[in-house]
């Protein structure tokens, strides 16, 4: 069995964007937009989604990840549709909680029937980040 990374296509990229925007449309702030990457292998699958406002003052990021082995998963792209289902599901209750619901910033299992599937995230201004980054390199140039 090959270990093989594969990024997942650009057009199963475009179609998984497509979907989460019409799905989740009515929840979406003018400017939002979701982005998503990820690649496979025999072994496993690992997927990054974001939804970022246009100012990035709030950006959800989820990483999620599937061990195709452990799970007993011969079709990679069976996995992909478990990944795709958790972060879904985790950008309905981000929604259905007023944008206050928070994911765990360690490895946190999630059961799919007999499957599981691991994920992690964070929100975070990047906006702010980027001010606070700023401010300390003037700092140490004039320090």
């Amino acid at each position: 069995m090959s270990n093989k990374r594969v990024p997942i296509p650009p057009g199963q990229i475009s179609d998984v964007l497509e979907l989460l925007h019409e799905r989740h449309r009515l929840h979406l702030r003018p400017g939002d937009r979701f982005t998503f990457e990820g690649d496979m292998s025999h072994g496993d699958i690992v997927a990054n989604m974001t939804l970022a406002d246009p100012e990035e003052t709030e950006v959800l990021t989820l990483e999620a990840r599937l061990d195709l082995v452990g799970n007993d998963i011969s079709n990679p792209s069976d996995g992909l549709s478990l990944v795709m289902d958790l972060l879904d599901e985790s950008f309905q209750s981000f929604f259905a909680s007023g944008r206050t619901w928070r994911p765990s910033l360690d490895w946190s299992v999630y059961d799919f029937g007999e499957s599981q599937v691991q994920m992690r995230g964070q929100v975070r201004n990047v906006k702010l980040d980027r001010m606070a980054d700023a401010l300390l390199a003037a700092a140490d140039i004039d320090g």
